[in-house]
């Protein structure tokens, strides 16, 4: 039986690597910036694309490793394992494209969502792999002990990745309010008030600024995915910063700012599971 399994290449295994294979043109197109020289719209549609076909691609291949276990375990084993490696492909495209503010909590979710899977999968080849290179029965319950401490561990790491995304939306959330309040002080404020309400509107930029270049599933700064795209972020400092300038001159600027800063608190309040 073992043979058959090993020697038959199922249909599965033909999609796979297909599936595989499209992700892979996908990925290496998008991300190289082969699509510079189109126009912007096109190049948007291009990435969302591509982001769509990565997390379906993933999906599917965690639902093929865990089909895989129940018939095969050795085969389940390597697929969850490239289930764990494929998260670290998927986490942060450097410059990405600027997306809309609707699907904010899409991207926050879904890359929180992906993350746990990592590690569950990553958990379980490691389980998997102890058990198989180890099936003597002497040594059962030494498994049985490590998988419980492994599982526990990826539990815990888990609600980790759950607490700190939850965290740096409270975070954002009451930052936004505070840089409107400012930005709302300086448009009220006379002539010589001017200069110490706009120090006060740029330092709560400043810590805004930083809070969105957090990483959304790692606390590392040279891995995992930035809260808002580049794009986004420097979008949304040109606001602010011609509000300050424009302050308190007119309110153009400012309302566009607020409006922006308003509706980045309503997704992360959505968000505060």
């Amino acid at each position: 039986m073992a043979a058959a399994v090993l020697t038959t290449p199922p249909v599965w295994r033909l999609i796979f690597f297909v599936g595989w294979l499209a992700f892979l043109v996908v990925f290496a197109v998008l991300g190289t910036g082969v699509t510079a020289h189109l126009a912007p719209d096109t190049r948007r549609r291009l990435f969302t694309l591509g982001n769509a076909v990565s997390a379906a691609l993933y999906l599917g291949l965690t639902v093929v490793a865990g089909g895989v276990l129940a018939v095969d375990r050795t085969g389940g084993m390597f697929l969850l394992a490239l289930v764990a490696i494929t998260n670290y492909f998927l986490t942060g495209r450097g410059n990405e494209e600027l997306i809309p503010l609707t699907r904010l909590h899409f991207r926050i979710t879904k890359r929180v969502a992906f993350r746990i899977i990592a590690i569950v999968s990553a958990t379980m080849a490691l389980v998997l792999f102890l058990s198989l290179s180890r099936p003597e029965p002497d040594q059962q319950n030494a498994n049985f002990s490590f998988a419980m401490g492994a599982f526990l561990a990826a539990g815990a790491a888990s609600l980790k990745v759950h607490s700190r995304a939850r965290k740096l939306c409270t975070q954002i959330n009451a930052q936004a309010r505070s840089l409107i309040q400012a930005l709302d002080s300086l448009a009220a404020a006379r002539a010589d008030q001017v200069s110490s309400h706009m120090n006060s509107a740029r330092h709560e930029w400043h810590h805004l600024s930083q809070l969105l270049e957090n990483r959304i599933e790692t606390g590392l700064p040279l891995h995992g995915t930035a809260l808002l795209p580049a794009s986004n972020r420097r979008r949304l400092e040109g606001m602010v910063n011609m509000a300050l300038v424009d302050t308190p001159q007119g309110t153009v600027f400012v309302s566009q700012a607020r409006a922006e800063l308003q509706w980045r608190q309503l997704v992360m309040r959505s968000l505060r599971w």
